[in-house]
Parts: structure tokens; C-alpha cells; sequence
């Protein structure tokens, strides 16, 4: 980027604040919910291609890149006309059920969420992830918000205390790569990440998610084939390097 080579050239120091907060430990300076929103265009999009690659084609492939659109209102009418498609009975019976996993609560999974919602959609709580992604319905798309309690505790056994963690991360450790990430068709992760938290997913973690799927129970044929793994797609809008997403 020619920003940062001149200020390599002329020696100047850049300070990269990454948790800005005031007096009562709220973020002043964070991702805005258009993150959110152009993260989850470019996931369905790219999700209409990943599943045609896999030989299924399906109303996401009318979603198009969020710089395919003039504005959000008119991406969000696109992802309208899919999801009319889907509640419809277009998906094929073969995919299964699918589910998108939401991680935080803030600006970003906000934005995303939004955008979520023009779908036919239905939101579980964590613990309903393995019965629906089982046997869930096919005309819609079952969404599900995960929060720091649905996943970490204490390394020496215990639940989760936000006050404890908030000073003591390092204590903690993340069930997200056994508990959740199995059951979900596409994860959207926007949480805040610093080095000493939890990972949700490492790269061992993120293979073992690519394991071949045992779905008898879905109706196969030549021309609609199972899925190879649950695992489809991974919208990683933090965009932290090794970070919460290894």
C-alpha cells in the first residue's frame, strides 16, 4: 500500500489502536454494521457458487457480489427474490437443511443478520443446531446467534463469568469447534479477537469439520448428490490473521 511504504520511507510511527473504549469499558471505535452487510451478500453469493461446484443448482446463484449492487436496498431484493425461491421448495432435498451461524452480537453479526433475515428464516438457540441441520425443513434456513456464554469455560472446569474473562481470557477455553461449528452449514464470525482469547477454530479444527458426512436419512440420486461434508463456507468478516478463525 503506498499509505503505509511512505510511512516507512519517511520514518514515521503509525500507532494502530485496536480497543478503543470510555469510561463505562464500551467501544468507541469498532466495525460498522456494513461490514456485516456486504460479508453476508458476498457469503450467499459465494455459497450459490460453492454449491454449484458441488453439483447443485440453487436460488443463491441469482445473488450476485455486493459490488455487483448499486446499494444495500438493491442486494437486499435480490436476496428477496432467492429466498422467495427457496420458501417455494427450490433447494434440492439431497443438501439437506442448512443453517448459518452468527458469532457476537455487535455491529458486524448486526449488519449480517439484517441481510440474514430477507431469507425464509428461522433462528434456533445453539443447542437446537444438531436436530434441525438433521432434519430441519428445506424451505427456509435456520439461522443461530452464538455468544460467549454458549461456548467458553473455564480451562479447570466452570461456567463462564463475563467479568473473569474480560480480565482473564487466558483462562478460558472455546467449545465452538465441538459443540457448534459440526452442525453448521455456513459460519459468520465478526466477534472482536486479541491474542490471548480463545480460538473457535484452528486449523486442525477446520479439517476435521471437512470429515465425509453420514446423512442417510437425505434422499440421493445421479443428478442430485449429498453433500461431501456439512462444512460448506466460512465468512470470516473480523479479518483477523490467525486470529479467532485460525
Amino acid at each position: 500500500m503506498a499509505l503505509l511504504d511512505a510511512i516507512l520511507e519517511k520514518n514515521i510511527r503509525l500507532l494502530d489502536y485496536e480497543k478503543l473504549t470510555d469510561a463505562n469499558g464500551q467501544r468507541v471505535v469498532a466495525f460498522g454494521k456494513y461490514a456485516g452487510v456486504a460479508g453476508m451478500v458476498n457469503i450467499l453469493h459465494g455459497l450459490g457458487l460453492r454449491l454449484l461446484a458441488l453439483g447443485h443448482h440453487t436460488p443463491f446463484m441469482h445473488i450476485g457480489p455486493a459490488h455487483n449492487y448499486r446499494d444495500s436496498a438493491m442486494a437486499r431484493q435480490a436476496i428477496r427474490g432467492a429466498g422467495y425461491e427457496i420458501a417455494l421448495g427450490a433447494m434440492p432435498k439431497s443438501i439437506g437443511p442448512l443453517t448459518f451461524v452468527f458469532t457476537g452480537s455487535g455491529n458486524v453479526s448486526q449488519g449480517g443478520q439484517e441481510v440474514f433475515q430477507e431469507l425464509p428464516h428461522e433462528y434456533v438457540p445453539p443447542e437446537m443446531l444438531r436436530k434441525v441441520a438433521e432434519h430441519g425443513d428445506t424451505t427456509k434456513i435456520y439461522g443461530c446467534e452464538v455468544r460467549r456464554r454458549h461456548h467458553l469455560e473455564k480451562k479447570e472446569g466452570g461456567g463462564f463469568d463475563p467479568e473473569e474473562y474480560e480480565k482473564h481470557p487466558e483462562l478460558y477455553i472455546s467449545t465452538f469447534s465441538k459443540k457448534i461449528a459440526p452442525y453448521a452449514s455456513v459460519i459468520i464470525n465478526g466477534i472482536y479477537w486479541a491474542v490471548d482469547s480463545p480460538k473457535l477454530l484452528t486449523i486442525p479444527d477446520a479439517k476435521y469439520l471437512l470429515r465425509p458426512a453420514h446423512t442417510p436419512w437425505l434422499p440421493i440420486s445421479v443428478g442430485a448428490p449429498a453433500l461431501p461434508h456439512r462444512m460448506l463456507a466460512i465468512c470470516d468478516i473480523s479479518a483477523d490473521p490467525g486470529g479467532s478463525i485460525e
